[in-house]
């Protein structure tokens, strides 16, 4: 009883941070405060001018070559907005629009394991398509960049709390459209994303799979770190057990958390419990999934891909939200609101066919938004809590990792064109590899 009292108190206390960032109040973006090498501001002054071997060399100075570059911004009055300034904050961060977020990733996983034991902070793991210092990395990590990592509550916590860490599960499948006449359309096709949260060791203590608003992002990893603190110091045995029951207190409470949305909205307590129940684990076996029925996972996402797939002649069965998932996503508690720079970088990549109505166009994406975050806990994490809760031992998170893009995101590493190679004959792609 004292336990669960300790975990509401948890859950509370992250959905404060999160809900601050409503009044503006959390986490502004001030100078980090930690520039006092000489050598690091020299570094730092040449960088801000676009010396990006100078920027090279602060990233691998870590996150005080960061500290010292955003110092040397902050120092120069709109120095921070120019192009040489911003190209040189991505490669420290080693993250595109780094600018809006100021966090340092590690892309070595054994020097972030370094750096979390050292200050006892959790790991916050991404697992992507693609690269997150790359434009065109898959969807999902382009709305984390967008949406996420650019709000200040969101990158102010991260700041402070975690070490971060990235890493690649493959390049993300690029498509170009040509319409023979100067326009193309580029983008990427298929592909998930996933957090992994594990503790100064590097041990997994959960993921949460796809996108998700900024407020129960930040939730989630607030109340995973404070997990991972209690985890710290047992022994593999007892941190076996531990996260075991865990995932089964987590499953319920959360199922408990959408049943009771379902009441206060309206729906009788019978509907209310049918709407979620158990999960099948096993994953798909048979032929490789197709990209089409990959995409449908993650409506924010696939409504990016729809027109490419159209073209390679894999058009997607549109996925609409079931009544239950509508009905969450319209209440305070799974709804979107996204910060003033989300919004900013919004604008700033919006195309020119986007721009032209640009309010609708981001009610339209806080909508999805929201109706992911509530389809990705219900649906897939709710499976990594079966999947960790019965487990005799938790995983490696790497280990973890080819079951989560294999059985949650229809993407196994056993197929390597990730489900866009041509099963008719006559469907006029040809298959080249080099």
């Amino acid at each position: 009883m004292r336990h669960s009292r300790a975990i509401r108190r948890s859950w509370g206390r992250a959905f404060l941070v999160a809900t601050m960032v409503l009044a503006g109040s959390a986490f502004d973006l001030v100078p980090l405060g930690a520039a006092s090498d000489p050598g690091l501001a020299a570094l730092a002054g040449r960088a801000a001018e676009g010396d990006l071997d100078a920027a090279r060399e602060l990233r691998a100075a870590g996150p005080s070559g960061l500290s010292a570059l955003v110092d040397a911004g902050v120092s120069a009055p709109g120095r921070d907005a120019s192009a040489a300034y911003r190209g040189a904050i991505d490669v420290v961060c080693a993250q595109l629009d780094c600018a809006a977020s100021r966090l340092y990733w590690y892309t070595d996983f054994e020097a972030a394991r370094r750096a979390a034991e050292a200050s006892g902070k959790p790991i916050l793991a991404l697992r992507l398509l693609g690269r997150l210092d790359e434009e065109l990395s898959c969807a999902n990590s382009r709305y984390f960049r967008t949406l996420l990592y650019s709000d200040p509550a969101v990158s102010g916590w991260l700041r402070e709390h975690a070490v971060l860490f990235w890493s690649s599960e493959r390049p993300a499948p690029k498509v170009t459209v040509d319409y023979g006449d100067g326009r193309r359309l580029v983008g990427t096709v298929t592909g998930n994303s996933i957090h992994y949260l594990l503790d100064p060791q590097g041990r997994l203590v959960d993921g949460l799979p796809g996108l998700h608003t900024p407020q129960r992002f930040l939730a989630w990893v607030a109340a995973g770190a404070e997990l991972s603190r209690s985890l710290a110091a047992l022994d593999d045995g007892a941190f076996d057990a531990r996260v075991r029951r865990e995932h089964e207190r987590l499953d319920s409470a959360l199922v408990a958390e959408m049943r009771a949305g379902l009441v206060r909205a309206g729906w009788p307590a019978e509907a209310a419990r049918g709407a979620w129940g158990s999960l099948a684990l096993e994953a798909r076996g048979g032929t490789a999934p197709t990209a089409a029925e990959a995409a449908p996972l993650a409506l924010s996402k696939s409504a990016g891909e729809e027109p490419l797939l159209s073209a390679l002649g894999m058009p997607i069965e549109p996925r609409e939200p079931s009544a239950a998932v509508a009905t969450l996503s319209r209440q305070p508690a799974w709804r979107a609101r996204l910060s003033r720079p989300a919004l900013d970088l919004v604008a700033a990549h919006a195309s020119g066919t986007a721009s032209g109505d640009l309010p609708a166009a981001i009610e339209r994406m806080e909508q999805r938004l929201a109706e992911d975050g509530v389809y990705n806990e219900a649906e897939l994490h709710r499976r990594i809590h079966a999947a960790l809760a019965r487990a005799e031992r938790a995983p490696r998170w790497q280990d973890f990792n080819a079951w989560v893009y294999s059985a949650l995101f229809l993407t196994p590493a056993s197929d390597p064109w990730l489900g866009l190679a041509p099963t008719e004959a006559l469907w006029g792609l040809r298959v080249e590899s080099r």
